[in-house]
């Protein structure tokens, strides 16, 4: 769940993107894991259910447990970045700015530190 305000813009090359509305001192927690807000799905359920292409695309895996995260609010616009402002602790499911995030920057997180099937499988999308 989003701490902040933020806003969606467009993306050159990206598609969309999650823009700040506030400033943002480094150290401070964006956004936590919420299972009451956002939704935890089975791998059994995403295969039985056909869902897999559309999990696979828009969720989180966790090898470990075999659970699919979904975040539920606009979290799931970030755009991946190998030198984001932001770093995920998966210990305490949270995200934290790694620098001052000024109003109208764009909100970057690595899909690798908390997305199993893209640290092991790699990223499928082209980065610009």
């Amino acid at each position: 769940m989003l701490l902040i305000k933020t806003t969606l813009k467009e993306t050159p090359g990206k598609g969309i993107g999650l823009f700040t509305l506030e400033n943002i001192q480094q150290g401070s927690i964006i956004h936590i894991d919420e299972t009451e807000f956002d939704k935890v799905y089975t791998l059994e359920f995403v295969k039985e259910n056909h869902l897999k292409e559309f999990f696979d695309k828009y969720a989180a895996y966790n090898i470990t447990d075999r659970n699919y995260y979904l975040c539920s609010d606009n979290a799931r616009f970030m755009n991946h970045s190998f030198t984001p402002n932001t770093f995920y602790s998966k210990k305490d499911g949270q995200t934290i700015a790694k620098e001052d995030i000024l109003v109208g920057e764009e909100i970057t997180t690595d899909y690798t530190e908390f997305c199993d099937s893209c640290r092991v499988d790699g990223l499928d999308f082209k980065m610009i």
